[in-house]
């Protein structure tokens, strides 16, 4: 993964699960932990953008909450560790690629509210949210083409 193709406020949500990961005592850094870190930046666009489609962002919390709170502990050597989990993982490359597509310089959390929309599915509960990369390319083609008109 390419962080230096992530915005500086995307590169800090990463620092800011990392530290959630290391403080948490988890060995991997996970989607949830993201999450949790983006939910909690003030200064963000997460919790706005979960607003105004009309999410609970205190029951999205409360589900990242109780997801970490499921995840192994590690103490003694290999304690504060963190890797990068498989699923985080998988998660950054679909938006680099999705950058990509999209014809987008850098991977953004202020994307979802900056370029034209995104469209979400999954469930905001159970913390299975996630981008419908065709959905959010067509509606981010359609408004380019009304710009233009």
């Amino acid at each position: 993964m390419q962080f230096d193709r992530f915005t500086v406020k995307s590169r800090e949500a990463v620092n800011a699960s990392r530290l959630l990961a290391e403080r948490s005592g988890h060995q991997e850094l996970l989607p949830e932990h993201l999450l949790f870190a983006l939910l909690e930046d003030r200064e963000g666009v997460v919790s706005s953008v979960l607003e105004r489609l009309g999410a609970n962002t205190t029951a999205v919390r409360a589900g990242a909450t109780t997801a970490l709170a499921g995840v192994p502990k590690v103490t003694g050597g290999g304690a504060g560790e963190v890797r990068l989990s498989r699923r985080l993982s998988r998660v950054f490359e679909e938006a680099s690629e999705a950058a990509k597509r999209l014809t987008d310089e850098y991977v953004s959390v202020e994307a979802a509210r900056r370029d034209y929309g995104v469209v979400l599915t999954g469930s905001l509960e159970d913390v299975t949210l996630a981008v419908d990369v065709e959905a959010t390319a067509k509606l981010r083609a359609e408004s380019r083409a009304r710009a233009r008109s």
